[in-house]
């Protein structure tokens, strides 16, 4: 079906669609997210900013508030890494048109080969809640229209405060 076509809906009346391709780069920079997509899609092009030799000993972990975070194969490349931060940043920045890397902070990558630690094993006990904090709290929620919605709201607020850790003990 072409785009902006009318389509005559079950109750009779036409309406019309868009692709979904012609709607989101117009909704990405009406909501300010163009910046962040395109800063985001430097980790899946990590190979082409660096040079070979960069890309086989480093990757890219993640950006959080503009700040990239890269993983370092060992300390020797961390090192490395480190003496041509201000060069990577550079390189990154100049791929982008409309957002920006602020500062880029290194890690070392955690071995592959190492076992993963072993999870400390929690046990929880369930204590109902106070009677009137639930009373109290199933009268908010009588304010939510959707049954099904209520539920799962009530049900949600009493095992969050059933449930407790033995450290809360």
């Amino acid at each position: 079906m072409p785009c902006d076509t009318p389509v005559c809906d079950m109750g009779g009346q036409y309406r019309h669609y868009q692709r979904l391709s012609a709607i989101l780069p117009g909704l990405c920079c009406e909501r300010g997210w163009q910046d962040r997509l395109e800063v985001y899609s430097l980790l899946a092009c990590w190979t082409e900013v660096v040079d070979a030799e960069f890309a086989a000993h480093s990757r890219p972990g993640k950006i959080v508030a503009g700040v990239l975070w890269l993983e370092a194969e060992n300390p020797a490349w961390m090192q490395q890494l480190q003496y041509r931060r201000r060069q990577l940043l550079a390189a990154l920045n100049a791929r982008l048109r409309y957002g920006r890397i602020k500062d880029i902070r290194l890690r070392l990558r955690d071995a592959e080969t190492a076992e993963p630690p072993l999870e400390k094993e929690v046990s929880a006990r369930f204590l109902p809640p106070d009677a009137a904090a639930l009373g109290a709290f199933t009268q908010i929620a009588a304010a939510v229209k959707d049954p099904a919605c209520r539920e799962a709201l009530l049900n949600f607020w009493y095992l969050s405060h059933a449930c407790r850790n033995d450290a809360d003990f």
